[in-house]
């Protein structure tokens, strides 16, 4: 009760914090935090970086089909709609348990971040299954679960093929195998033609390659009618030969507010693509090129593509080579007023 008269509708009680950082929560403090929540409306549940396993899963997806009477307004109200587990030792017999609990129709569950936790194919599979009757589910985020080209097909079909109100979807670091993934490509390339809800997606760390790239956008992005805000593609395998396929996905998505490209060898060619793509897109507010390999030629065209672009906020470019000239180029970049920018360099 002191909890919650704390931090009213949110429970944040993560692992990693000060607090809890020697005395982390386990499965039997969580079925006791279930139990004395009951009959309460708890709106965001935090349980990150702890040591929970399937048996507070099922505590907490009875949790997830309950609802709470509201003596301020008529009706009742969900009681819990957004719940973060990342980083703990969920299996994928846990992840069956969630994937059921979302196809309840008491379940009003809205974001879920089931990260860091080794759910593999099985949890993935189940999870995408349960999204083909799900209408709540709008945030996943199932980065870093040991799921491979199996699992990743499969919530790629789900979401191509059923009226799914995802609009925000995180699939980084999967464990896909060393060999051309063109059937995961195309897959994904279909959700971003046809999943008009999808806003925000990010896929750092999954071997994307230039080839990758190019399906992505020619037979995704370019037919997305720009729905996508945010996309990040961080840490993956492209090269300068990636550009012109960022050009034009920088053509494509009109709605583009954050784009991460970090830590790709993108040189000098790729750079001055993108460069000459940032005119198409004025919505652009904030672009991570941090680490990817850029010298003094790439990073003065980008900067002095930035300059007439009035939407840009933030700009990411630490790790690359300046030189003169793009020393030069930021210099005049400062002495043009852009206050509102910030620059990392």
């Amino acid at each position: 009760s002191q909890l919650l008269a704390w931090n009213g509708a949110q429970i944040l009680l993560k692992g990693n914090c000060k607090q809890l950082f020697n005395s982390r929560l386990t499965d039997v403090q969580v079925v006791a935090l279930c139990e004395a929540l009951r009959g309460t409306y708890v709106k965001q549940l935090v349980l990150s970086h702890n040591e929970l396993g399937d048996t507070a899963v099922k505590a907490l997806c009875q949790l997830c089909q309950g609802v709470y009477d509201s003596t301020e307004g008529s009706g009742q109200q969900p009681r819990l709609l957004q719940l973060d587990l990342s980083s703990n030792k969920v299996t994928q017999q846990g992840a069956a348990r969630i994937a059921n609990a979302l196809l309840q129709p008491a379940c009003m569950l809205e974001e879920l971040n089931l990260s860091h936790n080794d759910i593999g194919d099985t949890g993935a599979t189940a999870v995408a299954q349960a999204l083909q009757s799900n209408t709540r589910l709008v945030r996943l985020d199932v980065s870093n679960t040991g799921m491979t080209e199996k699992g990743l097909i499969a919530l790629a079909a789900t979401l191509a093929e059923h009226n799914s109100p995802l609009s925000s979807l995180n699939i980084s670091s999967p464990l896909l195998q060393q060999r051309p993934q063109h059937d995961t490509w195309m897959h994904l390339a279909r959700v971003m033609a046809n999943h008009t809800w999808l806003q925000e997606f990010r896929m750092s760390k999954a071997g994307l390659t230039d080839g990758g790239l190019e399906i992505l956008v020619q037979q995704g992005l370019v037919h997305n009618k720009g729905s996508i805000t945010e996309l990040d593609l961080s840490a993956n395998r492209l090269s300068p030969m990636a550009g012109r396929h960022i050009h034009e996905l920088l053509e494509a998505l009109q709605h583009l507010t954050h784009l991460n490209l970090a830590s790709n060898r993108l040189e000098n060619d790729g750079a001055q693509h993108i460069a000459a793509g940032l005119s198409s897109c004025q919505s652009l507010e904030q672009l991570n090129l941090s680490n990817c390999s850029i010298g003094d030629k790439g990073l003065s065209a980008l900067l002095r593509a930035i300059a007439p672009s009035s939407s840009l906020k933030e700009v990411r470019l630490w790790g690359n080579s300046f030189g003169a000239g793009a020393s030069q180029a930021l210099q005049e970049l400062q002495q043009q007023e852009r206050d509102k920018l910030v620059a990392d360099v």
